[in-house]
């Protein structure tokens, strides 16, 4: 895998401390699309995310939500919105006021 830099490193820690209400998923997802963590073909590379994150909490270096069972067809109607308040901030580069 690739190298983390510290300022993703603080960045990873931002999102999951600010919306540690999203899934390990949702948040694993989210800090793909900020990171550009993608595979060749551009899917998200979400599944060794979620396995990095959980490595960070079994170093004890993080806190992830519990894990939750829900079936595909439910949705969080705030956390698409939380998700696409996320990517405005970044995108328009003013994460420090998340």
């Amino acid at each position: 895998g690739a190298e983390v830099s510290r300022e993703q490193q603080s960045m990873i820690l931002q999102i999951i401390e600010r919306y540690g209400r999203l899934t390990r998923t949702e948040l694993a997802s989210t800090l793909c699309e900020l990171l550009d963590w993608t595979r060749p073909n551009g899917k998200l590379k979400t599944v060794e995310c979620r396995q990095f994150l959980e490595q960070l909490e079994h170093m004890g270096l993080l806190q992830l939500p519990k894990k939750q069972r829900r079936s595909p067809r439910q949705t969080k109607t705030i956390a698409v919105a939380c998700l696409t308040l996320i990517i405005l901030f970044a995108n328009n580069g003013i994460m420090g006021i998340l």
